[in-house]
């Protein structure tokens, strides 16, 4: 009894923040790209569409519930105007579409339900997918509720792009969080510095060093690692090969310090960090995996 109570409790919580953030992003998005709008309700570049992908990715079901409740305040006048269906349909699809097609990869299994096998490629493919799904379905319940100065094979164009451009702008980073429980900080990047997808606010000096540590092997044990202004013992070193290139160690006492990973795969790098309960035997062939698959 209390599970389901608690249950219903988290499942409320998460749904009326997933409503009160894609409300505010849709603020957010119309105070930036205002300019870009073709029409009522349809933006050349709509960042909530991004949105709704990343709430669904880590909230499930309640984020899609979320984004419905969201999307029918957002069209709460419409309720008041005799157009209750179109509110109540918009709602319902702009919130299960990127849900369903969650659900659509897991069931293909291009999608595990833990989110390891994200990347960037099946990332894009699920925006290609959830834009062209959520402006078909759109334009339909306009047709089928004869919505005013309708044409259905011109403004599908705009709904799909604004949709495909929303989660790019968004990135990987959002993935990479959505993918990376039990890392503290992780970072994918290319030698020069440039970040491909971060969960923190990394500084392009320490990730150029970090790709220089693969250079030698004497010096980076002797120097150590630095990220986020931390400095890192470096206790075991492996020169690419067959597999990606390895530098790890830590800092601190075992059960209270913080463990550090970086990764050299061609031309892509990437750094994890992780603490106790999470131990390297775990955490770096799960990191390995998100770097190799953003190569």
């Amino acid at each position: 009894m209390i599970n389901s109570v608690r249950h219903v409790f988290e499942t409320t919580a998460l749904t009326m923040i997933s409503a009160v953030l894609f409300v505010g992003f849709y603020k957010l998005n119309d105070l930036i790209f205002s300019i870009f709008e073709y029409s009522d309700g349809i933006n050349w570049v709509f960042l909530p569409a991004g949105f709704r992908i990343v709430l669904v990715l880590i909230m499930g079901l309640p984020g899609a519930l979320g984004l419905m409740l969201g999307s029918w305040f957002i069209d709460r006048d419409l309720f008041t105007e005799n157009a209750a269906a179109l509110a109540f349909l918009n709602g319902i699809v702009g919130g299960l579409t990127p849900w369903l097609v969650m659900k659509l990869l897991i069931h293909r299994q291009l999608l595990d339900r833990k989110l390891e096998s994200l990347n960037a490629l099946l990332l894009l493919k699920m925006t290609l997918i959830f834009a062209a799904t959520s402006a078909l379905m759109h334009q339909l319940v306009w047709l089928v509720l004869d919505r005013p100065h309708l044409n259905i094979w011109v403004d599908i164009w705009p709904m799909f792009i604004g949709d495909a451009l929303g989660l790019p702008v968004m990135s990987l980073s959002d993935a990479l969080k959505a993918s990376t429980e039990g890392f503290v900080k992780c970072a994918v990047f290319q030698a020069d510095g440039t970040v491909k997808g971060s969960t923190f606010d990394a500084n392009t000096e320490e990730l150029v060093a970090l790709a220089h540590a693969f250079d030698d092997r004497d010096h980076t044990v002797g120097h150590g690692l630095k990220l986020a202004g931390y400095d890192f013992e470096v206790h075991r070193w492996y020169a690419e090969g067959e597999q990606p290139g390895l530098v790890y160690g830590r800092r601190g006492e075992p059960d209270s310090g913080e463990g550090i990973c970086a990764v050299k795969a061609g031309s892509t790098f990437g750094v994890v960090t992780y603490t106790y309960p999470n131990v390297s035997a775990k955490v770096i062939p799960a990191f390995v995996k998100v770097v190799t698959a953003n190569v």
